[in-house]
């Protein structure tokens, strides 16, 4: 079963950093491109990058696995869905 997820405002994105995320967030990371979706874990970022690390300073680093493409694309974050 595919994640649903909320948007949720946590903090100023250029402010945001993965420390500040939970278990419960994800990543949402949209191809400028494309506009393929996908979802990502904190704790997988957390393994590759410091806790320390801004969200907006990674967004340049995704790459879109339908197309290739890694510039423009975007981040925002969200919770998942509780029933």
């Amino acid at each position: 079963m595919k994640e649903q997820i909320k948007n949720e405002q946590i903090a100023p994105r250029y402010n945001l950093r993965l420390e500040d995320l939970r278990d419960w967030h994800r990543l949402k990371i949209t191809c400028f491109k494309c506009r393929r979706e996908s979802l990502i874990k904190p704790s997988v970022l957390r393994q590759r990058y410091s806790a320390h690390q801004r969200i907006m300073e990674l967004e340049g680093k995704f790459k879109c696995g339908g197309c290739g493409n890694r510039y423009g694309n975007s981040v925002s974050v969200g919770r998942i869905k509780r029933d």
